[in-house]
């Protein structure tokens, strides 16, 4: 096959990516989510594909020395980004594989959004991977954390309190936080409670695979060690979500 063919079957091939890429980021909106995740890889694909096939703006690039040189600047970036994210987003992926052994930990249950007094569909999933813990360990407790935002009736914990009441987990195992409003507060605070009352400092936690990372990590800076209980996310808000975290995590080694 020669080069011609190749560079068009290529060209094609990207051209495919891309165009899963931005279809991929187009359903958050149509939930009613706006989100960094996904604006991000819209951007991404359609500014990819602009100049992929636009062969004027190309020329005219090649044809000044100045811009030829910014040109070189920016494709190392460009695919120094790209590098970038590919390590972060299996580091996300790496850490939703650390599950719990037999031992009983305190399930940690990261709070997310509710509706009024109804779980939304992400924090029912989190709470479904929490229940068949709790149900496999019946000694272990259970820390539900989560403050109360806009459009809710209640704190995320009281939601969260209420659905494993409901189905069959003993109130007493079931301790409430419901002062965080960050991933980072959560599991702060819920450290402060399980040292307060005493229970195990080995924890599972119980949210989407995506956040498994973050919450690991702001385990042990306050003294926990973490294992992993990753809710299934809806393939839909996968893209959205991981490019998401992917923005944080890269945020939290920068800044901490």
């Amino acid at each position: 096959m020669d080069k011609p063919v190749l560079r068009l079957t290529g060209k094609w091939l990207a051209t495919l990516l891309l165009a899963v890429i931005f279809l991929w980021a187009l359903p958050p909106f149509f939930r009613g989510i706006q989100s960094i995740g996904s604006f991000v890889p819209l951007i991404f694909s359609a500014g990819t594909l602009l100049f992929l096939w636009n062969r004027p703006l190309r020329e005219k690039i090649r044809g000044r020395r100045w811009s030829r040189n910014l040109w070189r600047i920016a494709l190392v970036l460009y695919f120094a980004g790209i590098a970038c994210f590919g390590v972060l987003l299996c580091m996300l992926l790496g850490a939703g594989t650390n599950r719990p052994g037999e031992e009983d930990r305190t399930v940690v249950v990261l709070g997310c959004q509710v509706r009024g007094e109804t779980p939304s569909l992400m924090l029912e999933k989190r709470l479904q991977v929490a229940y068949a813990y709790l149900e496999a360990h019946p000694d272990a407790p259970c820390v539900v954390s989560g403050g109360q935002g806009p459009g809710e009736d209640i704190s995320e914990a009281e939601a969260m309190y209420r659905w494993l009441v409901e189905r069959g987990i003993e109130p007493e195992r079931i301790y409430l936080e419901s002062a965080s409003t960050s991933t980072a507060e959560n599991l702060r605070y819920s450290a402060a409670v399980i040292r307060e009352e005493g229970l195990p400092t080995d924890i599972a936690v119980a949210t989407d695979g995506f956040h498994q990372w973050r919450g690991g990590c702001y385990a042990a800076e306050n003294g926990l060690s973490a294992a992993a209980l990753p809710a299934k996310t809806p393939w839909y808000l996968l893209e959205c979500y991981y490019v998401r975290e992917v923005l944080a995590a890269a945020k939290t080694l920068v800044l901490g």
